[in-house]
């Protein structure tokens, strides 16, 4: 009889717990916070957006699954440094750059990563500018740390890693022809998905730290990552309950047979003990024994996916409370920030400045600049030099902030800017009409807006901290006007249609 026990596996969520970091191990990472020092002179060129992204694109379209490289003529190389046939430690890619990369600032480096990502893995643009960012501060963390990958990455990995270039250096002008970035991968996963490039490497705690280091505890980017984790577990949860079933499935299928088998040839053995001894008698016996060996392979064969699930299990659990902890540990620095924000108001007692107001100045050709007013007399104050234009003549605020549609760094998207800084604080990934009309739904602080998709436009939906959650299946005019009520939203097709749209999913209301 089979003899095959199937673990029993949980792949609920367990509750949040609470969050502890070695302090001492971590010691040497919290006391040098990473701050990357951006070229800051006159630029000999100017590229855009699409451009930089660009670069990525085309090295991600080289990408195939097997070991090999990719190059942006030979300005950017990608190596792909898988080995399937090694089971310890991580696979990755190294994105490398000659002396010849003119590449200076960090934003600018992260979307050539998230390009490469788009491009070879199938990412969304906000999954991988999330994942650039998390990657650029690994490899920052972890620059010149050789020993550091020798302990996590194959040896494929290591034969392309050098101490004195492994990882990222905070300087600009180290990064030509001394970079070595490690994009860690996880092993056995293929374009489209999420886990492709293994966020448990990238939460590294030393990680986590640094960009607890930063004025807002990191607190955006760490969520951000939490929901990126959640939708990998998620997936990771699907597929194992798939397995799971598969598993069960076979090992009955398999116990099935093999009851049948064991009954028929205890009757062939009884008439063979009568001394019925027929050629067909003894060739039918030899066939099950033949099956039954066979099976008992199989059997060997399932032992070895019940382990396999169970260390698919594991790798869940881990993940579970991986996310477990981080929540935990947002939530009390969000209460720490608050509880700080608080002491500091009730210790300064500074007279209040005067009252000011944002005002969008306009010049002849549309395009307008936005300002700080004083709001008795008007007199403008200051601009927020760093958007190049603000299209149209409106603008929503939100906590003091404006929200408006510019043009920043060549590319129209929706900007928040601060008050007190005038500097832009959030941006939009996406890109937006610069006809588009700017719509805030203050009771969910939802923000609604033309945005483009595959060069069309679309009505697209924005959370306070300007990204996209939900974007219409239909297209609509760029200039469309955008009239929302308590359940539902109006917009105008490009041939002239109004369309009634739910709020939540932007789905066309029959």
């Amino acid at each position: 009889m089979l003899k095959l026990m199937l673990l029993v596996l949980f792949t609920a969520v367990p509750v949040l717990g609470a969050y502890e970091v070695d302090s001492d191990e971590l010691a040497p990472y919290i006391d040098s916070p990473i701050e990357f020092q951006n070229y800051e002179g006159p630029f000999e060129v100017v590229q855009t957006w699409d451009e930089i992204l660009g670069i990525g694109l085309h090295l991600g379209e080289q990408f195939t699954p097997e070991y090999g490289q990719f190059s942006y003529f030979g300005v950017y190389t990608v190596i792909h440094a898988v080995d399937p046939t090694v089971a310890e430690g991580l696979d990755a890619d190294i994105m490398l750059l000659s002396d010849s990369a003119r590449v200076d600032h960090i934003n600018n480096f992260r979307l050539i990563i998230a390009g490469y990502l788009q491009g070879a893995y199938e990412y969304i643009e906000d999954d991988a500018l999330l994942l650039a960012e998390y990657i650029t501060i690994y490899n920052a963390v972890f620059r010149n740390e050789l020993g550091f990958f020798e302990e996590r990455y194959k040896p494929i990995v290591l034969q392309h890693l050098s101490d004195e270039n492994v990882g990222l250096s905070t300087h600009y002008s180290d990064w030509p022809g001394g970079t070595e970035l490690v994009i860690p991968l996880t092993d056995g996963t293929r374009p489209g998905d999420l886990a492709a490039v293994s966020p448990f490497a990238l939460v590294d705690p030393e990680v986590r730290e640094q960009l607890r280091t930063r004025d807002n505890r990191g607190i955006a980017t760490r969520k951000a990552m939490v929901e990126f984790l959640e939708r990998v577990l998620a997936e990771r949860i699907e597929e194992l309950d798939r397995a799971v079933e598969r598993l069960e499935r076979d090992r009955d299928e398999l116990a099935r047979r093999e009851d049948e088998l064991v009954g028929e040839l205890r009757e062939l053995e009884e008439r063979r003990a009568a001394e019925d001894l027929s050629a067909e008698l003894e060739e039918r016996i030899a066939e099950i024994e033949q099956e039954l060996a066979e099976i008992e392979d199989r059997e060997v064969e399932l032992e070895a996916r019940v382990e396999e699930v169970a260390e698919r299990q594991d790798e869940v659990d881990e993940l579970t409370d991986l996310v477990r902890e981080e929540r935990e540990a947002i939530a009390e620095d969000t209460r720490e920030m608050l509880d700080l924000e608080e002491q500091v108001a009730a210790l300064l007692d500074e007279p209040e400045a005067p009252e000011e107001a944002w005002f969008i100045l306009m010049d002849d050709d549309d395009r307008g600049k936005l300002v700080r007013i004083a709001a008795e007399s008007g007199e403008h104050l200051d601009e927020v030099a760093e958007l190049q234009a603000v299209w149209g003549r409106r603008f929503e605020t939100i906590d003091d902030h404006a929200v408006v549609i510019a043009e920043n760094e060549g590319r129209t998207r929706l900007a928040r800017v601060a008050p007190d800084e005038l500097e832009v604080i959030a941006q939009s990934n996406f890109e937006i009409s610069r006809y588009s009309e700017l719509v805030l739904r203050s009771q969910e602080n939802r923000f609604y807006a033309v945005t483009r998709y595959e060069d069309e436009w679309y009505l697209g939906r924005f959370d306070r901290d300007l990204r996209l959650t939900a974007r219409s299946a239909e297209t609509v005019r760029p200039d469309t006007a955008i009239m929302v009520s308590d359940s539902r939203v109006y917009v105008q097709t490009p041939d002239d249609r109004v369309l009634a749209l739910d709020l939540e999913e932007l789905e066309l209301v029959q």
